[in-house]
């Protein structure tokens, strides 16, 4: 129970800094000056090579124990990474970044469903009530570009298009948390290996990056944003229940938010603020509660060491004892 609780613990401290990572990705985007598919390839190559050649000093390579089902969960998944980034970026030409934010943000209650019905796991009250707590400050973070959206066929093609991405990204966690037997490691670099199959026919070879500045971008995207954040997110998602995993998602639009003010100077009105700070507290009471349940278990693990000592300590007292009377 002790290990379990500890690597809970690792899970949530790589999942948070991993979706802070993926908060910032937005920034580098811009700085590109890249088109959204060209961003996803440069991140497929850049991240898959990295990946490959980690995996291959490490001496992960070695796949023999694969089964034909994980490699077809990997396949499935690789294809469902990129539907994801298409369905998202197809949800903010559409419909904007405000509603395609709020609705692909509705994902972690697909996980929360996908909890008890796929890993039978038991999903409490409190993590639910978390889970809306952090929706709201999410709504309320983009509240004002959702005032004043004029409702017409684009628009409902654009949410249509956020569900349809958080549905995909919520089917992409779970099939990532059924590939347990694998690295992470390998898991990230055979999806974005399919990835870049798929986007390279589309990729603009014509608007490849012009100055310095849009190439360190890209290469900080492909190592930062991609290598070394889905190592971290892949191998949170192996050890975290859905739970825990929902709840956490929210870090991202929360450091999102905060990087686009300090590095482009947009103005964070009070409903963000609050949304803010909805979401943190959110993301703080789930860690409190986590860390009540490993003291507890800790706790109830030194009692049981505790009474096994004195059993045992009893049991060398009494045999000499008798070894006397006879």
């Amino acid at each position: 129970m002790k290990d379990n609780t500890q690597g809970e613990n690792v899970g949530q401290l790589q999942l948070i800094v991993g979706m802070a990572m993926s908060g910032t990705i937005g920034l580098f985007v811009v700085w590109s000056g890249q088109n959204p598919f060209n961003v996803g390839f440069w991140r497929c190559l850049i991240g898959g090579l990295c990946l490959l050649l980690f995996c291959f000093a490490k001496g992960y390579l070695k796949l023999a124990q694969v089964t034909r089902l994980q490699w077809a969960l990997l396949g499935v998944s690789g294809v469902v990474l990129v539907l994801n980034w298409a369905a998202l970026f197809a949800s903010y030409l559409h419909a904007g970044i405000g509603v395609g934010t709020v609705i692909y943000n509705t994902q972690p209650f697909f996980l929360l469903l996908a909890g008890p019905l796929m890993f039978g796991e038991r999903i409490t009250l409190r993590q639910v009530l978390l889970a809306i707590l952090a929706f709201g400050g999410v709504v309320l973070i983009v509240l004002p570009a959702l005032l004043g959206i004029q409702v017409d066929v684009l628009f409902l093609q654009g949410a249509g298009f956020a569900l349809l991405a958080a549905i995909l990204y919520s089917g992409l966690t779970i099939a990532t948390k059924k590939l347990t037997g694998i690295k992470p490691h390998v898991v990230a670099m055979c999806q974005l290996g399919i990835g870049l199959v798929f986007l390279a026919p589309i990729m603009a070879f014509e608007q490849l990056p012009n100055t310095s500045m849009q190439w360190l971008s890209v290469g900080v995207m492909g190592v930062f944003h991609t290598f070394l954040m889905y190592i971290l997110i892949y191998s949170a998602y192996q050890t975290l229940p859905m739970g825990k995993i929902a709840i956490l998602s929210y870090v991202y639009p929360v450091v999102a938010v905060i990087a686009d003010y300090f590095a482009f100077g947009h103005e964070v009105g009070g409903w963000q603020w609050l949304g803010i700070v909805m979401i943190l507290a959110a993301g703080i009471a789930n860690a409190s509660h986590s860390a009540a349940t490993v003291r507890s278990s800790q706790q109830l693990a030194d009692k049981e060491t505790a009474g096994t000592g004195d059993s045992a300590t009893g049991q060398a007292t009494v045999h000499p004892v008798r070894t006397q009377s006879r």
